[in-house]
């Protein structure tokens, strides 16, 4: 009888880690749009938590690169309008818009506690590390059509 009870006790605690693990866990969404044509701000949804560093970078290969650097409130972001040298509009063509996150490292405590101390809480596509640093990051690729 004592070894049943245990083998229910240990069928018990192995469900519970399994059911906590997954509670844990932050599958990363997100979702991007952009408008303001020669003059694009691109925007965000997310279900990062507030206070997360995030930077966005548009490129046009050879011709244009931008970033704006901001954080997410509200699950969602905006950047600056992008422009050339600015006060021009961004050169046409096809862009691509990369949004990134800073390192857990760099992201503030509340930040860290949610998606992990090295980002391990976090699940998901968008999931990047950068080769030779601890921790995960996101990282999201889109193009755009420069009118």
């Amino acid at each position: 009888m004592n070894k049943t009870f245990s083998t229910a006790r240990l069928v018990a605690v192995l469900i519970f880690a399994l059911v906590s693990e997954s509670s844990w866990a932050l599958e990363v969404t997100m979702d991007l749009k952009a408008r303001g044509g020669v003059y694009p701000v691109i925007e965000g949804t997310t279900n990062l938590p507030d206070g997360v560093d995030v930077m966005i970078t548009l490129i046009i290969p050879g011709v244009y690169m931008g970033q704006s650097q901001t954080v997410i409130s509200n699950g969602k972001f905006v950047s600056e309008r992008f422009s050339s040298n600015g006060n021009s509009p961004v050169p046409s063509g096809i862009a691509r818009v990369d949004v990134t996150t800073s390192l857990p490292d760099l992201q503030a405590t509340s930040v860290r506690s949610i998606i992990g101390e090295q980002g391990e809480k976090m699940t998901g596509p968008f999931i990047f590390t950068l080769p030779g640093f601890p921790g995960r990051t996101i990282k999201v690729s889109t193009t755009l059509q420069i009118p």
